[in-house]
Protein backbone atom coordinates (compact mmCIF):
# COMPACT_ATOMS: atom_id res chain seq x y z
CA UNK A 1 0.00 0.00 0.00
CA UNK A 2 0.58 3.90 -0.80
CA UNK A 3 0.81 6.35 1.62
CA UNK A 4 0.13 8.91 -0.32
CA UNK A 5 -0.47 8.86 -4.18
CA UNK A 6 -2.80 11.54 -6.48
CA UNK A 7 -6.06 10.87 -7.50
CA UNK A 8 -6.82 12.60 -11.14
CA UNK A 9 -8.68 9.30 -11.55
CA UNK A 10 -11.29 10.76 -8.88
CA UNK A 11 -14.27 12.75 -10.65
CA UNK A 12 -14.33 16.26 -9.30
CA UNK A 13 -18.07 16.22 -9.24
CA UNK A 14 -20.01 13.40 -7.12
CA UNK A 15 -23.32 12.22 -6.29
CA UNK A 16 -23.83 13.29 -3.04
CA UNK A 17 -27.63 13.94 -1.04
CA UNK A 18 -28.97 17.35 -0.81
CA UNK A 19 -31.52 18.62 1.39
CA UNK A 20 -33.78 20.94 -0.60
CA UNK A 21 -35.68 22.40 2.05
CA UNK A 22 -36.39 21.48 5.45
CA UNK A 23 -39.33 19.21 5.80
CA UNK A 24 -40.32 15.45 5.04
CA UNK A 25 -38.16 12.74 2.90
CA UNK A 26 -39.39 14.10 0.11
CA UNK A 27 -36.81 17.03 0.49
CA UNK A 28 -33.83 14.93 -0.04
CA UNK A 29 -32.79 14.77 -3.56
CA UNK A 30 -29.55 13.02 -4.81
CA UNK A 31 -27.63 15.98 -6.73
CA UNK A 32 -24.05 16.29 -8.32
CA UNK A 33 -21.75 18.67 -6.57
CA UNK A 34 -18.41 19.38 -6.14
CA UNK A 35 -15.89 16.92 -4.75
CA UNK A 36 -14.26 17.84 -1.02
CA UNK A 37 -11.02 19.77 -1.07
CA UNK A 38 -8.75 18.24 1.43
CA UNK A 39 -7.81 20.56 4.32
CA UNK A 40 -4.14 19.88 6.98
CA UNK A 41 -4.79 16.37 8.31
CA UNK A 42 -7.67 14.90 6.17
CA UNK A 43 -7.87 12.44 3.56
CA UNK A 44 -10.18 11.57 1.03
CA UNK A 45 -12.47 8.61 1.42
CA UNK A 46 -14.68 7.04 -1.42
CA UNK A 47 -17.59 5.72 0.33
CA UNK A 48 -18.98 2.66 0.65
CA UNK A 49 -21.94 3.16 2.15
CA UNK A 50 -23.20 5.33 5.29
CA UNK A 51 -25.87 4.94 7.74
CA UNK A 52 -29.36 6.84 8.80
CA UNK A 53 -29.16 8.61 12.16
CA UNK A 54 -31.54 10.00 14.20
CA UNK A 55 -29.54 13.22 14.12
CA UNK A 56 -29.76 13.40 10.04
CA UNK A 57 -33.71 13.52 9.99
CA UNK A 58 -33.87 16.13 12.64
CA UNK A 59 -30.90 18.12 10.02
CA UNK A 60 -33.80 17.03 7.30
CA UNK A 61 -36.21 18.90 9.75
CA UNK A 62 -34.44 22.23 9.88
CA UNK A 63 -33.99 21.04 14.03
CA UNK A 64 -30.20 19.97 14.04
CA UNK A 65 -28.11 22.21 11.61
CA UNK A 66 -24.47 21.20 11.01
CA UNK A 67 -21.38 23.17 13.01
CA UNK A 68 -20.60 26.10 11.37
CA UNK A 69 -17.94 25.22 8.52
CA UNK A 70 -18.99 22.25 8.02
CA UNK A 71 -20.33 21.11 4.63
CA UNK A 72 -24.90 21.25 4.99
CA UNK A 73 -24.83 17.70 2.75
CA UNK A 74 -26.22 15.10 5.52
CA UNK A 75 -24.66 12.24 7.15
CA UNK A 76 -22.49 11.24 9.91
CA UNK A 77 -20.86 8.23 9.53
CA UNK A 78 -19.06 6.61 6.74
CA UNK A 79 -17.26 3.68 5.79
CA UNK A 80 -15.34 3.02 2.91
CA UNK A 81 -11.46 3.28 1.28
CA UNK A 82 -8.76 5.76 1.80
CA UNK A 83 -7.97 7.13 -1.83
CA UNK A 84 -5.78 10.39 -1.32
CA UNK A 85 -4.52 12.18 1.56
CA UNK A 86 -3.27 15.98 2.71
CA UNK A 87 0.36 16.43 1.65
CA UNK A 88 1.48 17.12 5.44
CA UNK A 89 0.43 13.88 6.60
CA UNK A 90 3.25 11.42 4.27
CA UNK A 91 5.27 11.98 6.88
CA UNK A 92 3.35 12.02 10.09
CA UNK A 93 3.75 10.13 13.24
CA UNK A 94 1.55 7.99 14.82
CA UNK A 95 -1.52 6.21 13.17
CA UNK A 96 -2.66 7.49 9.58
CA UNK A 97 -4.40 5.19 6.92
CA UNK A 98 -2.74 4.25 3.59
CA UNK A 99 -3.75 4.66 0.38
CA UNK A 100 -6.26 1.94 -0.20
CA UNK A 101 -7.02 0.88 3.23
CA UNK A 102 -10.51 0.21 4.45
CA UNK A 103 -11.64 2.91 6.90
CA UNK A 104 -14.65 3.89 9.24
CA UNK A 105 -15.59 6.38 10.91
CA UNK A 106 -17.80 10.21 12.37
CA UNK A 107 -17.96 13.30 10.37
CA UNK A 108 -19.94 16.15 11.52
CA UNK A 109 -22.01 16.16 8.10
CA UNK A 110 -20.74 14.70 4.28
CA UNK A 111 -21.61 11.50 4.27
CA UNK A 112 -24.50 10.61 2.35
CA UNK A 113 -22.23 11.05 -0.86
CA UNK A 114 -19.11 9.45 -3.11
CA UNK A 115 -16.16 11.01 -1.41
CA UNK A 116 -15.91 12.55 1.95
CA UNK A 117 -13.38 14.29 3.50
CA UNK A 118 -12.05 13.23 7.00
CA UNK A 119 -9.12 14.01 9.36
CA UNK A 120 -7.24 11.26 9.57
CA UNK A 121 -7.17 10.55 13.43
CA UNK A 122 -11.00 9.99 12.79
CA UNK A 123 -10.67 7.37 10.71
CA UNK A 124 -10.85 3.34 12.21
CA UNK A 125 -9.64 0.63 10.23
CA UNK A 126 -12.31 -2.05 9.63
CA UNK A 127 -11.47 -5.60 10.67
CA UNK A 128 -10.90 -8.19 7.91
CA UNK A 129 -13.57 -9.88 9.45
CA UNK A 130 -16.42 -7.73 8.45
CA UNK A 131 -17.72 -6.10 5.50
CA UNK A 132 -18.16 -1.99 4.72
CA UNK A 133 -21.51 -2.77 4.48
CA UNK A 134 -21.18 -3.79 8.07
CA UNK A 135 -18.80 -0.97 8.86
CA UNK A 136 -20.93 1.59 8.00
CA UNK A 137 -23.21 0.71 11.11
CA UNK A 138 -20.75 0.89 13.55
CA UNK A 139 -19.06 4.44 13.74
CA UNK A 140 -21.91 6.79 15.33
CA UNK A 141 -24.15 4.48 17.47
CA UNK A 142 -21.31 2.25 19.19
CA UNK A 143 -19.21 5.59 19.46
CA UNK A 144 -22.28 7.43 21.04
CA UNK A 145 -22.62 4.50 23.31
CA UNK A 146 -19.16 4.12 24.80
CA UNK A 147 -18.96 7.56 24.91
CA UNK A 148 -22.30 7.19 27.52
CA UNK A 149 -20.90 4.51 29.40
CA UNK A 150 -16.97 4.98 28.98
CA UNK A 151 -16.84 9.00 29.50
CA UNK A 152 -20.06 10.48 30.51
CA UNK A 153 -20.60 7.38 33.23
CA UNK A 154 -17.46 5.92 33.98
CA UNK A 155 -18.83 2.21 33.99
CA UNK A 156 -16.19 0.67 31.95
CA UNK A 157 -13.54 0.00 34.15
CA UNK A 158 -9.63 0.83 33.99
CA UNK A 159 -6.65 -1.64 33.87
CA UNK A 160 -6.94 -1.05 37.97
CA UNK A 161 -10.32 -1.98 38.14
CA UNK A 162 -11.79 1.68 39.22
CA UNK A 163 -14.08 3.18 36.30
CA UNK A 164 -12.74 6.73 35.05
CA UNK A 165 -14.95 9.60 34.63
CA UNK A 166 -14.05 11.20 30.95
CA UNK A 167 -12.17 14.04 32.62
CA UNK A 168 -10.22 12.12 35.05
CA UNK A 169 -11.54 14.19 37.91
CA UNK A 170 -13.93 11.33 39.65
CA UNK A 171 -13.42 7.55 39.94
CA UNK A 172 -16.73 5.25 40.22
CA UNK A 173 -16.10 2.84 42.50
CA UNK A 174 -15.91 -0.71 41.11
CA UNK A 175 -18.34 -2.68 41.15
CA UNK A 176 -17.63 -5.24 43.69
CA UNK A 177 -17.56 -2.06 45.92
CA UNK A 178 -21.08 -1.47 45.36
CA UNK A 179 -21.96 -5.73 46.46
CA UNK A 180 -23.61 -5.77 42.50
CA UNK A 181 -22.73 -5.13 39.32
CA UNK A 182 -23.26 -1.78 37.49
CA UNK A 183 -27.01 -1.22 36.21
CA UNK A 184 -27.66 0.89 32.68
CA UNK A 185 -30.95 1.74 31.35
CA UNK A 186 -30.95 2.24 27.52
CA UNK A 187 -34.73 3.96 26.11
CA UNK A 188 -35.64 2.95 22.68
CA UNK A 189 -33.53 -0.61 22.92
CA UNK A 190 -33.84 -1.52 19.50
CA UNK A 191 -32.42 1.16 18.02
CA UNK A 192 -28.92 1.30 17.17
CA UNK A 193 -27.84 3.33 20.16
CA UNK A 194 -29.33 0.54 22.60
CA UNK A 195 -28.10 -2.39 20.80
CA UNK A 196 -24.85 -0.99 20.57
CA UNK A 197 -25.15 -0.33 24.37
CA UNK A 198 -26.49 -3.78 25.42
CA UNK A 199 -23.68 -5.99 23.34
CA UNK A 200 -21.15 -3.10 25.66
CA UNK A 201 -22.77 -3.85 28.55
CA UNK A 202 -22.45 -7.88 28.08
CA UNK A 203 -19.47 -8.02 27.63
CA UNK A 204 -17.99 -5.70 30.53
CA UNK A 205 -20.96 -7.46 32.71
CA UNK A 206 -22.98 -4.48 32.81
CA UNK A 207 -26.53 -5.65 33.88
CA UNK A 208 -28.70 -3.92 30.91
CA UNK A 209 -32.29 -3.16 31.02
CA UNK A 210 -34.38 -1.46 27.82
CA UNK A 211 -37.38 0.22 26.99
CA UNK A 212 -39.27 -0.37 23.69
CA UNK A 213 -42.77 -0.22 21.74
CA UNK A 214 -44.24 -3.56 22.89
CA UNK A 215 -43.40 -5.40 19.20
CA UNK A 216 -39.77 -5.11 19.92
CA UNK A 217 -39.71 -6.44 23.49
CA UNK A 218 -38.64 -10.00 22.19
CA UNK A 219 -36.37 -8.40 19.62
CA UNK A 220 -34.38 -6.84 22.71
CA UNK A 221 -34.32 -9.77 24.97
CA UNK A 222 -31.55 -10.64 22.51
CA UNK A 223 -29.19 -8.26 23.78
CA UNK A 224 -30.32 -6.88 27.06
CA UNK A 225 -30.52 -8.79 30.29
CA UNK A 226 -34.31 -7.72 30.93
CA UNK A 227 -36.33 -6.23 28.35
CA UNK A 228 -39.38 -4.00 29.26
CA UNK A 229 -42.65 -2.49 26.94
CA UNK A 230 -43.02 1.38 27.49
CA UNK A 231 -46.79 0.80 27.07
CA UNK A 232 -48.16 2.77 30.47
CA UNK A 233 -50.10 1.06 33.66
CA UNK A 234 -52.97 1.69 35.74
CA UNK A 235 -51.33 4.79 36.93
CA UNK A 236 -49.29 6.37 34.13
CA UNK A 237 -46.16 5.38 34.69
CA UNK A 238 -44.36 4.55 31.33
CA UNK A 239 -41.52 2.01 32.43
CA UNK A 240 -40.26 3.09 36.18
CA UNK A 241 -42.51 0.58 38.14
CA UNK A 242 -41.52 -2.38 35.67
CA UNK A 243 -38.19 -1.61 35.42
CA UNK A 244 -37.94 -1.61 39.72
CA UNK A 245 -39.30 -5.13 39.09
CA UNK A 246 -36.51 -6.19 37.44
CA UNK A 247 -33.82 -4.57 39.39
CA UNK A 248 -35.19 -3.92 42.68
CA UNK A 249 -34.96 -0.84 44.40
CA UNK A 250 -31.55 0.23 44.58
CA UNK A 251 -31.19 1.92 41.19
CA UNK A 252 -29.01 2.15 37.98
CA UNK A 253 -25.87 3.55 37.55
CA UNK A 254 -26.67 5.03 34.04
CA UNK A 255 -29.62 5.98 31.45
CA UNK A 256 -29.20 6.26 27.80
CA UNK A 257 -32.44 8.58 27.62
CA UNK A 258 -32.76 9.42 23.44
CA UNK A 259 -36.95 10.43 24.43
CA UNK A 260 -36.59 12.59 27.29
CA UNK A 261 -39.97 14.31 26.97
CA UNK A 262 -43.07 13.75 28.45
CA UNK A 263 -42.92 11.29 31.84
CA UNK A 264 -39.43 10.25 30.81
CA UNK A 265 -36.90 12.35 32.34
CA UNK A 266 -39.37 12.24 35.74
CA UNK A 267 -39.18 8.51 36.13
CA UNK A 268 -35.18 8.44 35.06
CA UNK A 269 -34.94 10.07 38.46
CA UNK A 270 -37.10 7.58 40.58
CA UNK A 271 -34.60 5.06 38.99
CA UNK A 272 -31.49 6.07 39.38
CA UNK A 273 -29.08 4.98 42.01
CA UNK A 274 -26.80 7.29 43.94
CA UNK A 275 -24.41 9.23 41.70
CA UNK A 276 -26.12 8.09 39.06
CA UNK A 277 -25.99 9.97 35.70
CA UNK A 278 -28.64 10.58 32.85
CA UNK A 279 -27.08 11.18 29.28
CA UNK A 280 -30.02 12.77 27.04
CA UNK A 281 -29.12 12.11 23.35
CA UNK A 282 -32.14 13.20 21.66
CA UNK A 283 -35.93 14.20 22.10
CA UNK A 284 -37.75 12.05 20.25
CA UNK A 285 -40.83 12.39 23.59
CA UNK A 286 -40.33 16.08 23.09
CA UNK A 287 -38.12 18.92 24.12
CA UNK A 288 -40.27 19.87 27.25
CA UNK A 289 -40.54 17.48 30.39
CA UNK A 290 -41.09 18.26 34.18
CA UNK A 291 -38.19 18.08 36.96
CA UNK A 292 -38.53 16.86 40.27
CA UNK A 293 -35.28 18.61 41.55
CA UNK A 294 -35.14 17.22 45.21
CA UNK A 295 -35.32 13.51 43.62
CA UNK A 296 -31.76 14.16 41.25
CA UNK A 297 -30.51 16.13 44.28
CA UNK A 298 -31.01 13.47 46.25
CA UNK A 299 -29.09 11.47 44.24
CA UNK A 300 -26.12 13.31 43.57
CA UNK A 301 -27.54 12.72 40.05
CA UNK A 302 -25.82 14.07 36.45
CA UNK A 303 -27.86 15.12 33.65
CA UNK A 304 -25.75 15.35 30.18
CA UNK A 305 -26.87 16.93 27.27
CA UNK A 306 -24.81 14.99 24.56
CA UNK A 307 -24.27 16.25 21.07
CA UNK A 308 -20.81 14.13 19.21
CA UNK A 309 -21.44 15.71 16.32
CA UNK A 310 -20.44 19.18 17.29
CA UNK A 311 -17.50 18.45 19.37
CA UNK A 312 -13.79 19.06 18.86
CA UNK A 313 -11.62 17.17 16.55
CA UNK A 314 -9.29 16.79 19.60
CA UNK A 315 -12.07 15.01 21.64
CA UNK A 316 -13.07 13.11 19.24
CA UNK A 317 -9.89 11.86 18.20
CA UNK A 318 -9.40 11.28 22.01
CA UNK A 319 -12.76 9.29 22.11
CA UNK A 320 -12.46 6.94 18.67
CA UNK A 321 -8.50 6.41 20.13
CA UNK A 322 -10.16 4.88 23.59
CA UNK A 323 -12.90 3.25 21.01
CA UNK A 324 -10.11 1.56 19.28
CA UNK A 325 -8.43 0.79 22.19
CA UNK A 326 -11.22 -0.83 24.52
CA UNK A 327 -13.85 -1.97 21.75
CA UNK A 328 -12.36 -2.89 18.46
CA UNK A 329 -10.94 -5.97 19.46
CA UNK A 330 -14.20 -7.31 19.98
CA UNK A 331 -15.73 -5.98 16.92
CA UNK A 332 -12.58 -8.10 15.59
CA UNK A 333 -13.42 -11.12 17.36
CA UNK A 334 -17.08 -11.35 16.53
CA UNK A 335 -18.32 -10.69 19.97
CA UNK A 336 -19.66 -7.56 18.88
CA UNK A 337 -21.64 -7.54 15.86
CA UNK A 338 -23.46 -4.62 14.06
CA UNK A 339 -26.88 -5.58 13.64
CA UNK A 340 -27.80 -4.34 9.85
CA UNK A 341 -31.83 -4.11 9.50
CA UNK A 342 -31.86 -3.02 6.21
CA UNK A 343 -29.82 -1.96 2.98
CA UNK A 344 -30.35 0.53 0.53
CA UNK A 345 -29.07 2.63 -2.12
CA UNK A 346 -28.78 5.44 -2.30
CA UNK A 347 -31.43 6.74 -4.92
CA UNK A 348 -33.67 5.21 -2.20
CA UNK A 349 -32.78 7.47 0.67
CA UNK A 350 -36.37 9.04 0.98
CA UNK A 351 -37.56 5.64 1.80
CA UNK A 352 -34.57 5.00 4.10
CA UNK A 353 -35.92 8.28 6.22
CA UNK A 354 -39.35 7.42 6.13
CA UNK A 355 -38.63 3.52 7.75
CA UNK A 356 -36.53 4.92 10.29
CA UNK A 357 -38.37 7.83 11.46
CA UNK A 358 -41.63 5.59 11.56
CA UNK A 359 -39.54 3.14 13.67
CA UNK A 360 -40.22 -0.03 11.73
CA UNK A 361 -36.83 -1.11 11.80
CA UNK A 362 -34.67 -3.22 14.58
CA UNK A 363 -30.68 -2.26 14.40
CA UNK A 364 -29.83 0.21 11.56
CA UNK A 365 -30.65 1.30 8.05
CA UNK A 366 -27.16 1.10 5.85
CA UNK A 367 -27.36 2.99 2.74
CA UNK A 368 -24.99 1.26 0.02
CA UNK A 369 -23.06 4.17 -2.27
CA UNK A 370 -20.96 1.84 -4.04
CA UNK A 371 -22.51 -1.52 -4.17
CA UNK A 372 -19.20 -3.51 -5.63
CA UNK A 373 -16.97 -1.43 -3.18
CA UNK A 374 -19.25 -1.96 -0.39
CA UNK A 375 -19.28 -5.85 -0.30
CA UNK A 376 -15.35 -5.92 0.35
Amino acid sequence: MLRRCPVAFAPRMMRAVKITAYGGPEKLAVTNIQRPVLETGEVLVKVAATSINRGDIAQRKGLYPPPLGVTDTPGMEFSGTVVDMEASLEDAPGYVPEIGSRVMGIVAGGGYAEYVAVPASLCIPVPSAISLTQAAAIPETYLTAFQAMHHHAGLLPDKAGAAQYGAGLKTRPPAAALGRRYRMLVHAGASGVGIAACQIAKLFEITSITTSSEAKVEACQQWATYAVSRTPNESGDVFAEKVEAAVGKSGVDLIIDPVFGGRYLQEDGQLLAMDGTVVVLSFLGGSKTELDGPTFFQRRATIRFSALRNQSDFYKTSLTQAFRARIMPYIQSGKIKPVVAKTVSLDQIQDAHRMVEANELTGKCVVVVDPKLAEK
